[in-house]
């Protein structure tokens, strides 16, 4: 996720989203994120990402849930630039060399790209009363694939990914952000939630996940029932890997990490829930949220959320 009230002189400590392989953390100040985001914002102006041959719009096999498929390459979404109102799968396939992730986030009644770019200007925070957070699916590893469902409202949306290249560039500040319009319905949307086989509620500053996880394909209901947005982040250890490697890898990186992105659900608005379908293999997982707090400029993961647990096996 992103950092939007930190000080630049400030290390990134537990930031997952500035890190690679072999290399240690990149600093992102204040200045260069909103100039990255309104770079992005620019090129979105200028071209608005038209969709690519190979992206899809299709209906869910086993639900009434429509879904929307979107290719993350290095560094551009194609896929679909409309999609009707309602319960909605959006599916990212990550076809790059990097993470990424595909943020959504909706633009407040009658604001448009314009004053998203004009708010950004002046600070992140800022632009931050423009826009609700719906979720979107969360980083996964190249070849990797996410899927979430959303309750979306009629309106214009932008999917952005903030994942931070090896040089420290924001991958939206190289394009990856792309409007989405959604408009009304023209046939009966499904009446009742989609079936969940766990719920993980957010807080001001937990995280709470199932209490028995079992492998295989799932799906979590996530809530934000705090004060701020915040996110489910998911990363699965190494084998022999423990919950102290990942916070020393974390604060001082050397060499492959000590685990890999497991997915989850992008930025959530306060009050709003989402559904990560997750497929979990057995194992140690972490569940972080990396979002800033607005009065302490903390990661919310500085602040307690963070949530190790087990994955057991199927049978």
């Amino acid at each position: 996720m992103f950092r939007l009230n930190r000080s630049p002189a400030r290390p990134l400590a537990l930031s997952r989203r500035h890190l690679t392989p072999r290399e240690g953390p990149r600093r992102t100040s204040r200045r260069c994120l909103v100039g990255a985001i309104s770079s992005g914002l620019l090129l979105l102006a200028v071209a608005c990402a038209p969709s690519q041959p190979g992206a899809t719009a299709t209906n869910a096999a086993a639900s009434d849930i429509p879904e929307i498929i979107v290719q993350g390459h290095d560094f551009a979404f194609t896929g679909p630039d409309q999609v009707e109102a309602g319960l909605v799968k959006i599916t990212l396939e990550n076809d790059g060399k990097e993470p990424h992730q595909a943020n959504l986030a909706r633009l407040q009644d009658g604001k448009t790209l314009d004053d998203l770019a004009a708010a950004m200007k002046q600070s992140p925070e800022a632009a931050l009363p423009l826009l609700e957070f719906v979720g979107g699916p969360n980083t996964i590893d190249p070849h990797g694939r996410q899927e979430v469902i959303a309750k979306l409202r009629e309106g214009t949306y932008v999917m952005i990914c903030f994942v931070a290249s090896p040089d420290g560039t924001p991958h939206v500040a190289k394009g990856m952000i792309k409007p989405l319009k959604v408009v009304a319905s023209s046939k009966p949307t499904a009446s009742t939630d989609p079936k969940t086989d766990g719920v993980a509620t957010l807080k001001d500053f937990t995280i709470a996940v199932p209490s028995s996880v079992k492998a295989g394909r799932q799906t979590w209901k996530v809530v934000n029932d705090g004060a701020e947005p915040h996110e489910l982040t998911l990363i699965r250890l190494a084998p022999g890997k423990m919950m102290q490697d990942v916070t020393a890898y974390l604060a001082k990186p050397s060499g492959p990490p000590p685990f890999e992105d497991a997915g989850g659900i992008g930025a959530l608005s306060p009050g709003v829930s989402g559904w990560a379908v997750l497929d979990l293999q057995p194992g140690s997982y972490v569940a972080l949220c990396f979002v800033p707090d607005p009065k302490t400029g903390k990661a919310h993961v500085d602040l307690g959320m963070v949530t190790p647990f087990t994955v057991a096996p199927a049978n």
